[in-house]
């Protein structure tokens, strides 16, 4: 299949060795638009009679923060722009500053994350939120709760690349991104004795949003 015009390419899995059941991290994948493809190579690396099944899976635009509470705040700022991120789990994420302009973030189930910036828009795997300064200065302990839900996934109609089973594969699956969630990750089962192992490449192309 050809794509005509400018493209862009969205990698869902470098390169990286599978030797066990599990699914890659969530990617955004709102860049791409209109007619596509995902691409994947596989690599038989160790393991006898080794099989690998990849299904790609998506999870739609939906929010899953249920609330966000400021705790008792010196300073008068916000927190807005809060949205769940691709891999969001059910938990508690706990934004605490440490000063005017920086704030920990931790989440319980996720454990801690990257430090958050005051006026910068941050972005992780969990959740994407905005903190801005009030006319009073955030101060240390300053707080700020944040509850998710699981963003949950499911199997795309026509995403599964199958009889992964020689030493070498490289395969084409056509999808229409347009009608695509707007979540992409690949969900890998492996089978095979004596450590059945795969080195795996996965990428999206498409044209560009």
């Amino acid at each position: 299949m050809d794509i005509l015009g400018e493209s862009t390419l969205t990698t869902i899995q470098t390169p990286a060795s599978i030797s066990a059941d599990g699914n890659t991290a969530g990617v955004d994948a709102r860049s791409l638009i209109g007619q596509g493809a995902v691409i994947m190579t596989a690599l038989k690396t160790s393991g006898t009679n080794p099989t690998l099944a990849v299904k790609l899976q998506g999870a739609p635009d939906g929010d899953v923060v249920t609330s966000v509470t400021p705790g008792s705040n010196t300073g008068t700022g916000t927190c807005t722009q809060v949205y769940g991120g691709p891999d969001a789990v059910a938990e508690t994420i706990t934004v605490t500053l440490t000063n005017a302009t920086t704030a920990t973030v931790v989440g319980g189930t996720s454990g801690s994350l990257a430090n958050a910036t005051v006026g910068t828009v941050y972005s992780s795997a969990q959740v994407t939120f905005l903190l801005t300064a009030g006319s009073t200065a955030f101060a240390n302990n300053d707080t700020f709760t944040i509850i998710t839900t699981e963003r949950t996934y499911a199997d795309i109609e026509g995403g599964a690349f199958t009889g992964l089973t020689t030493a070498a594969s490289i395969q084409k699956k056509a999808i229409n991104f347009d009608q695509a969630p707007r979540y992409l990750r690949a969900n890998y089962d492996i089978g095979g004795t004596d450590s059945p192992a795969y080195t795996v490449a996965i990428a999206a192309q498409s044209l560009t949003n």
